[in-house]
């Protein structure tokens, strides 16, 4: 069941652009640790609402992390124009915007743990250092 999720989720990526094999595998990983914390903030959340909020952080970084990516990569296979750099610049503070007026409200209106929002949005730093490992420990070492 895991393998055929994982499947679809990479041809999925493919079909939006994603045709670098490291960016799609980090984004692959990614939406699959988000999906995970939201099963288990909708299992578990009657007894730990800090998952409810963990999971929406994730959530919130999987979004910023994908939208960044998809558009970087259609950047670097296109031609450089001025109005790429305007709609870049237009995203990126867009997306800033909404993640930086969600996490005030969460913090300031809903008594949220800023270390829970952390942790949910340290998810892309932790899928992308765990990809690098990986990527580490396949390469062998030569020594002089």
């Amino acid at each position: 069941m895991l393998r055929s999720l994982i499947l679809r989720i990479d041809r999925h990526l493919w079909t939006k652009g994603f045709k670098a094999q490291e960016i799609r595998t980090v984004a692959r990983n990614q939406i699959l640790l988000t999906l995970g914390a939201i099963l288990a903030a909708a299992a578990l959340g009657w007894k730990f609402q800090w998952l409810f909020w963990f999971a929406l952080c994730a959530g919130l970084a999987l979004w910023n992390f994908y939208s960044l990516a998809q558009f970087i990569q259609h950047l670097i296979l296109r031609t450089f124009t001025r109005d790429m750099v305007l709609g870049m610049l237009l995203r990126f503070y867009g997306r800033l915007g909404v993640t930086g007026v969600t996490m005030a409200g969460l913090i300031v209106w809903l008594d949220v743990s800023p270390f829970v929002l952390i942790a949910g949005f340290s998810t892309v730093v932790a899928t992308t250092l765990v990809w690098g490992l990986s990527r580490l420990a396949g390469h062998k070492v030569k020594e002089a």
